[in-house]
């Protein structure tokens, strides 16, 4: 955390699990079992077909094994073959990974909450889960209660959504690429332990040998350590992409570029499918595209970590005008949608004073306060996971000669706001146009928001 001190806090507010291969090492069964489906259909298989499907949700596995052994089945019927030979060898023994069992008494003995995240179906789950402790986890989810499996990022945003927790300040526990990529998504820390397949080191990700080596204290360090340069797994500037007219008018991704549409005809669901792993994709929801953005919200909701609907316009200190006031109404019930899909609310405020007004307020300590206040009462009372700020009038209306004077009460405005957000649990977006060099000229862009400082306060940076 940049110039801030630890916090007791810092111990993630769940673990979430993957079973095979990191609770227990089921791989091989699950290899063997390909291999025999093969051999009593006629079918041909190989070592590497079977370790290309390591983490995979099953349905696209058993289409997998459909197309490359050559067999004439549905991939449902596959599964279920799959299924039976498994569970028939889980049954004659389960093979614990190293240290699992012992972590996962831990941290139930310390009152961590847990909950295991697999692509297995739940009649094998809960073979496995019926051989630990009861109460070893508090929910499990399978890969047959989502509509979409692993790389995909809707198991873990459904486990911490039913937990009541930020997939933000969780740690999933993953052996394979494809489920580490899935909770990168959601915005977990990923502790990738290999089995099968090599897990790539990447952002957000630590590796370690084996479970046996690590324990909850070691675990919650790396946890603090995580949230240190990004409070809250923020604070990393983020390049923006672009919009047609459609309900995405924006999506940012950490260290990625984004994707380009100009089709009229993009629609918020299909712009953020053509996106990839591990990007993690906001969406700005405008209100003159209101209907699109409520008729697929709930099937968008999944692969969008935050979504901002153009809510509010600052008319004075503490005055705020509705942007639509059909958007308004419609309010609770977006809200309702998006956070049942896994993704949160986080609403637009935009400038809407003349020239030189906002800059006025935020030059004012006591003005600047009242504003800060007013804007958390408003995230409060409408029960806002966050706030994104769209302050543009200083840039695009007042004159560049006064910006020396907004520079530094813009920031001092953005850290009383992220502070008193950050007390209540809330995030800080704000959205800014872009500065291209480091000097104070036309040509350097808009430099009234000093980036470098503003990256250390917030928790996203828009551009």
């Amino acid at each position: 955390m940049i110039g801030r001190r630890r916090r007791a806090h810092d111990r993630p507010d769940a673990v979430l699990w993957d079973m095979d291969g990191t609770l227990v090492d089921t791989e091989p069964y699950w290899i063997a079992t390909e291999f025999e489906i093969a051999e009593r259909h006629g079918g041909t298989w190989n070592e590497d077909h079977a370790r290309a499907l390591v983490g995979a949700d099953l349905l696209d596995a058993g289409a997998y094994i459909a197309e490359h052994a050559g067999l004439d089945l549905t991939p449902t019927e596959i599964v279920e073959e799959l299924l039976d030979g498994v569970v028939a060898k889980i049954h004659t023994e389960i093979p614990w990974r190293p240290g699992a069992r012992e972590l996962l008494a831990e941290m139930r003995r310390t009152g961590m909450r847990c909950a295991l995240v697999t692509m297995s179906w739940r009649r094998f789950a809960e073979a496995v889960i019926d051989a630990l402790p009861e109460n070893s986890f508090d929910l499990t989810v399978t890969g047959d209660e989502v509509s979409h499996g692993k790389p995909h990022p809707e198991p873990y945003l459904v486990a911490a959504q039913r937990l009541g927790v930020d997939p933000r300040r969780c740690v999933a526990i993953e052996d394979s690429p494809t489920g580490a990529a899935s909770a990168t998504a959601a915005g977990c820390l990923v502790i990738g332990v290999p089995n099968v397949v090599e897990v790539p080191p990447a952002p957000g990700r630590i590796l370690a040998a084996s479970l046996a080596e690590i324990d909850l204290d070691q675990i919650s360090l790396w946890f603090a350590e995580h949230r240190r340069p990004v409070r809250d797994h923020r604070r990393r500037v983020v390049t923006v992409a672009v919009t047609g007219t459609a309900a995405i008018a924006g999506v940012i991704g950490i260290g990625v570029g984004a994707t380009r549409s100009d089709d009229p005809e993009t629609t918020l669901d299909t712009a953020a499918a053509s996106l990839l792993a591990p990007m993690a994709v906001d969406a700005w929801a405008p209100s003159w595209a209101w209907d699109r953005t409520l008729a697929e919200i709930d099937q968008v909701a999944p692969r969008v970590r935050e979504v901002s609907p153009f809510w509010l316009f600052a008319r004075g200190v503490d005055d705020f005008e509705p942007f639509d006031p059909v958007v308004a109404e419609a309010a609770g019930s977006l809200i309702d949608r998006a956070r049942a899909g896994g993704s949160l609310v986080v609403p637009s405020i935009v400038d809407g004073l003349d020239a030189g007004g906002m800059a006025a307020i935020l030059g004012d300590p006591d003005q600047r306060r009242r504003h800060v206040e007013a804007i958390a009462a408003l995230a409060e009372h409408g029960g806002w996971d966050g706030v994104d700020l769209d302050y543009e009038q200083f840039a695009f209306a007042d004159d560049r000669s006064t910006w020396g004077t907004t520079r530094p009460a813009w920031i001092a405005f953005v850290t009383e706001l992220s502070s008193v957000l950050d007390r209540a649990g809330r995030t800080l977006t704000v959205s800014v146009p872009p500065v291209y060099g480091p000097g104070q000229t036309a040509e350097d862009g808009y430099w009234v928001y000093d980036h470098a400082r503003l990256v250390e306060i917030v928790d996203r940076v828009r551009i």
